[in-house]
């Protein structure tokens, strides 16, 4: 998989997959064929990136969003069913 990307604090990066058998996708919203070139969404802000992957699910339901902050760390675990905060 892509190495997780280098984020400034302020930062997070989102990967997403298909909810039902964990494949990554990349940034098309595809599976990920290239070995993980491209699977890492960078935004400026957290809420930034809830609000996109929020409207990737409303019209995706097959889809999950992991947002992580500069360490790596789960900010956002959002599912079609549910959003949880860290």
């Amino acid at each position: 998989m892509e190495r997780f990307p280098v984020l400034e604090s302020n930062q997070v990066a989102m990967v997403t997959a298909n909810v039902n058998s964990g494949q990554i996708l990349n940034l098309d919203l595809l599976p990920d064929k290239q070995n993980g070139r491209g699977v890492y969404a960078i935004f400026n802000s957290a809420q930034d990136a809830l609000n996109y992957a929020k409207s990737i699910i409303t019209e995706k339901k097959y889809i999950e969003c992991v947002i992580q902050g500069p360490d790596q760390e789960t900010v956002y675990y959002v599912t079609p069913k549910n959003v949880q905060q860290f």
